[in-house]
């Protein structure tokens, strides 16, 4: 077991596994089985970690990893239901436009993992909401950017 006793063991433990799971899913190849169940071993760790030494900020954020890894791997069903979780974290802690938007970014792959393009397009919406009442303009250039590439991929 992982240094019980040491938050900041911990804590890197989460970034690491998190950073990790973001790359095998930023791969530009597809990913073979077993680097799959990597990827989303990998989210799971840093999710579980981040909920033992994390605020409701990395945990919200863990969910958010967990849906995209999930729609990454095709697993449409959990990567909604970790969107939702992400989603439901922002709500409940009155997060800003840009962890919604990211919220909703992670309920697009979701859907489109389940093939909903109806739940898809309401993501996409929902998106370009919150992009709209980003106050800060690095955020929202950001964002703006994730957005065209959300909609570049869908087409």
């Amino acid at each position: 077991r992982l240094a019980a006793d040491d938050t900041g063991a911990q804590r890197a433990f989460a970034a690491l596994a998190n950073n990790l799971a973001t790359d095998l899913r930023s791969a530009p190849q597809a990913l073979p089985p077993e680097a799959t169940a990597l990827m989303l071993q990998l989210a799971q760790q840093a999710r579980r970690a981040w909920a033992r030494v994390g605020g409701w900020l990395e945990v919200e954020r863990a969910d958010y990893q967990l849906a995209r890894c999930h729609a990454h791997a095709g697993q449409g069903d959990e990567a909604l239901r970790h969107a939702q979780a992400c989603l439901q974290g922002c709500l409940d802690h009155g997060a800003d436009a840009f962890e919604r938007f990211f919220a909703h970014e992670a309920l697009l792959h979701a859907h489109r993992a389940r093939q909903d393009p109806v739940a898809e397009s309401d993501a996409l919406t929902a998106m370009r909401e919150m992009l709209g009442v980003i106050d800060d303009e690095a955020s929202r250039s950001f964002a703006a950017e994730v957005l065209r590439q959300s909609v570049a991929r869908g087409a």
